[in-house]
């Protein structure tokens, strides 16, 4: 699920159970529009994304970090460290 930052959907993708959400996440990181509070066209990029753990791998940063969106993920709990923004 995609939201704005007061907790308002914007988009929803369902996937079956045994599927991986990394599959989809390209997906929804371009489905779902942000509305200006002015004039103008609405936003297609989010300024940050919140997921969990299991958003932490290189593909997700990867494609946040290509379209310029801060990917905010805990670290997993096997990590000596955290890891360090490209």
């Amino acid at each position: 699920m995609k939201c704005d930052g007061r907790g308002r959907p914007l988009a929803f993708l369902l996937t079956a159970g045994q599927r991986h959400e990394m599959l989809k996440f390209e997906t929804l990181l371009d489905a779902g529009k942000i509305k200006r509070r002015s004039r103008g066209r609405p936003r297609l990029r989010p300024t940050m994304v919140l997921a969990d753990r299991a958003y932490s791998g290189d593909k997700a940063h990867r494609l946040c970090h290509r379209r310029g969106i801060r990917l905010v993920v805990p670290p997993k709990r096997g990590h000596k460290r955290p890891r360090v923004r490209p």
